[in-house]
């Protein structure tokens, strides 16, 4: 017999001045593109936990005019001017993008960090990254 499946609760999270919602228990990054250089990001505890984020399809086209994933081999990292701009502070740091070794050569997984994001977040936020005069912005409101 087939249990039954109950459809997730949906929760109202207030972050930034920014109501949005997210499935209960939820660990699965939402991201959403905004505009061709910017996407958003429901950050979650894993990816502040792991200091890690998944550059999917979304994020690579959206980073395309900083990094070309498809020219950075298997095991080398890549570091980059970024900016926090969150609560209203406006931080100078690094980001780094790279593909894991042991995956590169049979499923590649590029990823990123900026550095320091967990200094300045907490799970469930949601966060605007984009390209702004050549260097990645990341930020806690819509840049637009």
């Amino acid at each position: 017999m087939a249990k039954r499946i109950r459809p997730p609760k949906i929760v109202s999270l207030l972050e930034g001045g920014n109501e949005y919602f997210q499935k209960k228990n939820s660990e699965r990054p939402i991201y959403e593109a905004f505009d061709p250089n910017g996407f958003t990001l429901q950050i979650t505890n894993t990816q502040l936990r792991k200091s890690t984020i998944n550059a999917n399809k979304t994020v690579q086209k959206a980073l395309l005019p900083i990094i070309d994933y498809s020219q950075v081999s298997p095991g080398e990292k890549v570091v980059l001017p970024c900016k926090l701009n969150i609560g209203g502070k406006v931080t100078q740091t690094k980001a780094s993008f790279l593909i894991p070794k042991r995956r590169g050569a049979t499923n590649p997984e590029p990823r990123l960090w900026p550095y320091h994001l967990n200094s300045y977040v907490s799970p469930n936020m949601l966060l605007w990254f984009h390209i702004k005069f050549g260097e990645l912005e990341i930020c806690d409101h819509d840049p637009r």
